[in-house]
């Protein structure tokens, strides 16, 4: 858990009861997120929020080619080690909404991954092109013409 004064301690993440280290993919998303919204909603960061629909279900069977709750776990690892990537501008792009979401995009893999404003994962997957009508790359390009800020 991330204290108030947005510094990070020993222990204030933990991951299955034990405390673990922070991520440094997760400090450029701390640092943009806090000069976007200052300290509110800066909390924590953690993939054990993340819920389970449907349709997140299905997304995770068909990454991981498992099924049940085999497949969650993996998903789970999947989008956590996906967001904490670094944005490279090549491969890896991505931006924080004007809502303080994190969304990214990884060309190689044609992979679109967004965090929550309050630091847990909201989704991963690779846009259907036969559901959306629109390749990875062109969904990409529609997200952040929906969700991106103009500079």
């Amino acid at each position: 858990m991330l204290r108030k004064s947005g510094r990070l301690r020993a222990g204030d993440l933990t991951c299955k009861g034990n405390p673990t280290k922070v991520s440094l993919a997760y400090i450029p998303f701390l640092a943009i997120y806090r000069s976007a919204h200052g300290q509110q909603n800066l909390w924590a960061i953690t993939k054990k929020d993340f819920k389970r629909t449907n349709s997140h279900q299905r997304h995770a069977e068909e990454l991981t080619g498992l099924t049940g709750d085999e497949a969650w776990e993996k998903y789970e690892e999947m989008a956590d080690e996906f967001l904490k990537k670094e944005i490279d501008g090549e491969d890896m792009e991505g931006f924080v909404s004007e809502g303080g979401w994190l969304f990214k995009f990884q060309h190689s893999t044609g992979l679109f991954g967004i965090l929550s404003d309050k630091g847990t994962i909201s989704t991963l997957y690779i846009p259907d092109e036969k559901i959306c009508k629109m390749t990875p790359e062109e969904y990409w390009k529609e997200q952040i013409r929906k969700y991106g800020k103009e500079p």
